[in-house]
């Protein structure tokens, strides 16, 4: 379980009292349910990179389609998810104008539009649907315009990017397994602007580290 999975689920936890959850629970009847499905997607003669366990990929806003960074090939493969084919791979660089840097994608997050945001956790690369690049940039050498943060704090990843594609946010704080995080880190992606926001929840939850 990673810090940030573990801050969310201690927020969780203390949204209320022991005693009154119990309550809660008693009074109200809890109706959840879920479903596990398995899949065989059509590849053709390629093959579906698995070996991140889909780790390193990101569903279209209207859940038909999934983008799977392949390391091996340098190329996102679109599913196709309602005919559960391989509809095709479009190919990336690692260098040069069009390069996303490294092969160690972390994340895949697709506008509605269709663009699509590339991290490593360390740089960001924001391409088109066929994989021209638009702009991208490093988290500790970016030029946006606004604030900076305080000398000793990093972006620790964890982003997440508005389905128009025009923001993205992080967590920031100080790169220390004892440390939680701070606060969030804004990026405004359509005017290049940054700024950040500490938030005190973070603090009480430190002692549980």
């Amino acid at each position: 379980m990673n810090r940030f999975t573990y801050v969310v689920f201690v927020l969780a936890l203390g949204a209320c009292s022991p005693e009154k959850e119990s309550q809660d629970v008693n009074e109200k009847a809890i109706d959840f349910s879920y479903t596990i499905d398995t899949v065989v997607v059509d590849a053709g003669e390629n093959f579906i990179y698995l070996n991140r366990n889909l780790n390193s990929s990101g569903e279209s806003h209207d859940g038909k389609y999934l983008y799977n960074f392949d390391p091996i090939t340098i190329a996102l493969q679109v599913i196709d998810l309602e005919n559960l084919v391989l509809e095709k791979s479009i190919p990336l660089q690692l260098e040069g104008p069009n390069g996303i840097g490294s092969e160690s994608i972390r994340k895949v997050f697709v506008t509605t539009d269709g663009d699509i945001t590339l991290s490593d956790d360390f740089t960001i690369s924001v391409m088109d649907k066929d994989g021209n690049k638009s702009f991208g940039f490093e988290y500790g050498k970016h030029d946006f315009e606004g604030e900076k943060l305080p000398e000793g704090k990093e972006i620790q990843s964890y982003e997440t990017v508005s389905k128009e594609g025009n923001m993205l946010l992080a967590l920031y704080g100080e790169f220390m397994l004892d440390k939680v995080e701070e606060g969030v880190a804004i990026f405004d992606l359509e005017n290049k602007r940054f700024h950040f926001k500490p938030m005190d929840i973070f603090k009480e939850l430190e002692e549980h580290i």
